[in-house]
């Protein structure tokens, strides 16, 4: 007795007749985006796609293998074509807080060339820095700042030499310092020699000698004096001439990202801790060696 549900070979094909389509080939039909059967689901999706407010999510739910994924993927992909290219985002340091980095924004496809400027500049400034606070120009005028005190430390021990001379007193340098002698004929005399000269006399120079010996005090105050006016000149030479070079470059940074507000405070700040921190970038000793010599020509004076 035959099945009833038996079928014939025949009629296992399914036969479609290409006289239906309205189409050649497949080259010319438009290729389909969305879900069979998932109208409603699309339609939320797009909605979802389309919400540009923040706070806002898409979720999906459904039975597994019924093409969820792809759907979404394919609505996304079709959606992010129609949108702008969206920026890089580039992390960087927070000279306020190192431990809370920023996060700033370049145009899109520009964030690696903005990571290899700020490295391309940090390695130039590591570079020019030292040449210009240690080239010629530098040294010439760092030069005629220090003659320039070095006169006026000079004025001061002349004076201080001549208000000596006009009381018969002798300014004499030892290794513990400078001390007022009496002078008799031009030339120092000894303790025992002092002892020797009239009372009156050796009153006299005592009192001279106690009022050289407060000029000298008084000399000493104002040739240290001196010597911080020399290193705070000194300093904003060095400041000044590295401000220069700093200018130079971060003026093409703020041209090529004018409008880039993140952009153009990480650069202020950039600028600002390198400038504050220029000490790194000079080569060890050579700004202590000039401030430690004018200081030991001041100190060998006294």
């Amino acid at each position: 007795m035959p099945d009833r549900f038996e079928l014939e070979s025949s009629q296992l094909r399914a036969e479609c007749d290409p006289e239906v389509f309205p189409f050649k080939n497949t080259r010319e039909v438009e290729p389909f985006f969305g879900g069979i059967g998932q109208k409603r689901a699309v339609q939320a999706i797009d909605f979802g796609l389309h919400m540009e407010c923040p706070g806002y999510h898409i979720f999906v739910t459904g039975m597994p293998g019924t093409g969820k994924t792809t759907i979404v993927q394919d609505l996304v992909r079709q959606h992010a074509k129609k949108l702008n290219a969206p920026d890089d985002f580039c992390m960087v340091n927070n000279f306020s807080d190192e431990y809370q980095p920023k996060t700033i924004s370049v145009a899109s496809g520009t964030g690696m060339r903005f990571s290899k400027r700020v490295s391309k500049l940090i390695e130039d400034l590591k570079k020019e820095l030292p040449e210009a606070l240690t080239s010629k120009n530098f040294q010439g005028k760092q030069s005629k700042i220090k003659n320039k005190y070095s006169e006026m430390r000079k004025v001061i021990m002349d004076r201080l030499e001549q208000e000596a001379s006009a009381k018969n007193i002798q300014i004499s340098k030892t290794s513990s310092g400078i001390h007022p002698e009496p002078l008799v004929d031009g030339k120092p005399l000894k303790p025992e020699e002092f002892q020797q000269l009239p009372k009156k006399q050796q009153d006299q120079f005592e009192k001279d000698i106690h009022m050289i010996q407060e000029k000298i005090e008084s000399a000493f105050q104002e040739a240290n004096k001196i010597y911080h006016a020399y290193q705070s000149e000194m300093e904003k030479l060095t400041r000044k001439s590295a401000l220069d070079v700093l200018q130079e470059h971060f003026i093409m940074f703020r041209d090529e990202y004018r409008g880039r507000k993140g952009v153009l405070s990480y650069i202020e700040a950039l600028q600002s801790d390198i400038f504050e921190n220029i000490d790194k970038f000079i080569p060890s000793g050579k700004k202590e060696e000039a401030a430690e010599e004018f200081l030991k020509d001041t100190v060998s004076m006294f």
